[in-house]
């Protein structure tokens, strides 16, 4: 079998010639090419060849890789990435050339809602066709709060893009009311109301707004 799986009874012939008896041994991840007269020689007789040279012999089954396709999916983000070929002996998988606006890469999974199964460029040797989803984790993005000329203190807090309400304002000034956050300390123009969700990626600093 010469690595694969499987038994054949041995078979008598004369010089006369006897074709041989078809292959029924298998390997995963292989096709059968034909008999080699040694077990790493190349075919020297197909499937059922007729064999007639005088002598008892050992044939060696000679086993050619499949080749299988990995295809990539950005799974959410973007960018495309070319399908790649692989036998059972392994190959490293594509470096990842797909990205997501405020997340980050994290391997692949062999379903759109799986885990990571792969590491970026790790090696990937399983028998068969397959899809592989990018697995993206949310970045950490910081607000800092800046009393604009008001007084008392706001913790810093953390967002991702999929959103969070800011931390309700704390902030006093006198004979003032808080109006909301601008992007800029000059700024009037309310970026964000209080408690309002912040989404856009990125750290950033709020300035109090005040009326």
């Amino acid at each position: 079998a010469n690595g694969g799986t499987g038994t054949m009874s041995a078979m008598t012939f004369t010089v006369a010639g006897k074709a041989l008896t078809a292959n029924a041994f298998t390997r995963t991840g292989y096709t059968f090419a034909g008999w080699a007269t040694s077990a790493t020689g190349t075919v020297a007789f197909a499937n059922s060849a007729n064999y007639s040279a005088a002598g008892n012999a050992t044939l060696f089954a000679v086993w050619t890789p499949i080749n299988y396709a990995i295809t990539f999916n950005a799974n959410g983000g973007t960018g495309t990435m070319a399908n790649q070929t692989f036998t059972v002996a392994g190959a490293a998988l594509t470096k990842n050339t797909l990205t997501r606006a405020g997340y980050t890469f994290s391997g692949w999974a062999t379903s759109a809602s799986g885990t990571v199964a792969f590491a970026d460029s790790a090696t990937y040797s399983a028998a068969g066709n397959v899809t592989l989803f990018a697995v993206w984790t949310p970045v950490t993005y910081t607000v800092t709060f800046n009393a604009n000329g008001g007084t008392g203190t706001m913790a810093a807090m953390t967002f991702t893009v999929t959103g969070r309400a800011l931390t309700k304002n704390t902030f006093t000034r006198t004979g003032k009311t808080f109006g909301g956050w601008a992007t800029t300390a000059a700024g009037t123009t309310v970026a964000y109301a209080d408690l309002a969700t912040i989404n856009t990626p990125g750290n950033i600093t709020l300035f109090a707004i005040w009326k």
